[in-house]
């Protein structure tokens, strides 16, 4: 996958675009979030079939079990056909999983030294990018 020439400011007017967007399942959550980065980024949809495929937590772990995929990072692996990488080698506009204490994995979109997540609770949000736990190229 490559990303467009101008990549830093699409990255920079993404980040605005969902910073404090509320948290919506299938709608607004982590990875339809990384799915429009992804797509904003190089130009490539990813994942047209997610978006309104499940309304909350347990719907989406059905969703990626009915496709097939143990858990979240396989589904990203396969969808951005590129292998893991530890979370200290992200760099800015990789995708990062993060633990979600409230849901489990989670997904969001490095900005630097911070990710930019969708919260359950607060929505749109930045994190430490020290709380990666593995992350993808873009």
């Amino acid at each position: 996958m490559t990303r467009f020439e101008n990549w830093p400011s699409l990255l920079s007017r993404f980040a605005s675009d969902w910073q404090g967007k509320k948290h919506v399942w299938g709608k607004s959550d982590c990875s339809i979030m990384c799915l429009d980065w992804v797509e904003r980024a190089t130009g490539q949809a990813v994942g047209d079939d997610v978006a309104g495929s499940y309304d909350s937590a347990a719907g989406a772990l059905q969703f990626l079990s009915s496709l097939g995929y143990a858990d979240l990072p396989e589904m990203v692996t396969d969808r951005l056909k590129t292998e893991s990488k530890e979370g200290n080698f992200l760099q800015r506009g990789d995708i990062a999983l993060v633990d979600c204490p409230a849901v489990g994995d989670g997904l969001g979109v490095v900005l630097g030294t911070q990710i930019l997540i969708m919260d359950v609770k607060q929505g749109g949000a930045v994190i430490p990018l020290t709380r990666s736990l593995l992350g993808w190229k873009v």
